[in-house]
């Protein structure tokens, strides 16, 4: 009796870590079914538009690379600039841009860091980044339409908790599940700082050139209608 004690206590364990990660997954699936139905919605607010244009690839593409050169920009031990040229694109850009930018840089940031193994289990990160890419862009984009600062900020603060909170407990809610709540905890206030700086610091970038903004919306909508 004694030495089967050892067998259960191991069958537990795997049949805890099995349901443990097809939570994860079912909960990445949710995520990832809201950024759809969210982009659906999004392209149906374009008409007449492509969606994935040259010109929305090309701003991907640029911002991705500033997400990688950030990822080696550290402002102290923990928190590096990896996620804010994301955030910046969905502030400044709108959804497309930011959620893209956002979950292929996380995607990327594994790669780097040596993660690819831990794939299976961490992919749930991408939509989690996308789906606060896409809390950013909206909020954020509610500011655009109002001149009065002292009214413009309670958006701007919105857009900052929002997207802080999706990307720390969506990146690491589902994972508790796998790995248990005392080994994820540690790193709840970790990645809670980090998101908080990049999304602060996209924040002032996109006031500092806010009065580009309306320039570059009637160049682009010149540009279309010819």
């Amino acid at each position: 009796m004694v030495a089967l004690i050892p067998i259960t206590q191991d069958i537990w364990s795997g049949f805890g870590y099995v349901l443990g990660n097809a939570i994860n997954w079912v909960l990445g699936g949710i995520m990832a079914l809201i950024v759809y139905l969210l982009y659906r919605r999004y392209a149906k607010m374009l008409p007449g538009k492509t969606v994935w244009s040259t010109r929305v690839v090309a701003r991907i593409t640029i911002f991705l690379a500033l997400a990688i050169v950030g990822s080696y920009i550290s402002l102290g031990p923990t928190v590096a600039l990896d996620s804010a040229p994301g955030f910046f694109a969905a502030g400044y850009f709108g959804l497309i841009e930011g959620a893209t930018v956002l979950a292929l840089g996380c995607l990327v940031s594994h790669f780097f860091k040596g993660l690819i193994g831990l794939i299976p289990i961490v992919w749930t990160s991408y939509p989690a980044m996308a789906l606060a890419g896409a809390c950013y862009a909206f909020f954020y984009g509610k500011s655009t339409k109002i001149e009065v600062f002292s009214r413009r900020i309670v958006y701007i603060v919105l857009a900052i908790i929002t997207a802080t909170a999706v990307n720390v407990f969506g990146c690491l809610g589902p994972l508790v599940f796998v790995w248990g709540l005392s080994s994820m905890l540690p790193y709840f206030p970790i990645l809670a700082e980090a998101a908080l700086v990049n999304t602060v610091l996209a924040a002032v970038l996109l006031e500092a050139l806010r009065k580009f903004r309306p320039q570059t919306k009637v160049i682009e909508e010149g540009e279309e209608k010819e």
